[in-house]
């Protein structure tokens, strides 16, 4: 059986799994900023402001 890691162990732990949370929400807004601009792109096509060449 192995001990519990010491507490710099789990201070270093939970600090990865902090940034990487962090990492993961960054990430879902920009992927909604994305989805947002895609959606007003293609609104945009349908309008009559836009000229397809």
């Amino acid at each position: 059986m192995r001990p519990p890691p010491t507490l710099d162990e789990q201070i270093t732990i939970v600090d990865v799994l902090s940034d990487l949370v962090a990492e993961l929400c960054a990430q879902d807004t920009r992927l909604e900023k994305t989805r947002k601009i895609k959606q007003t792109m293609r609104q945009g096509l349908f309008t009559e402001n836009t000229r397809l060449l």
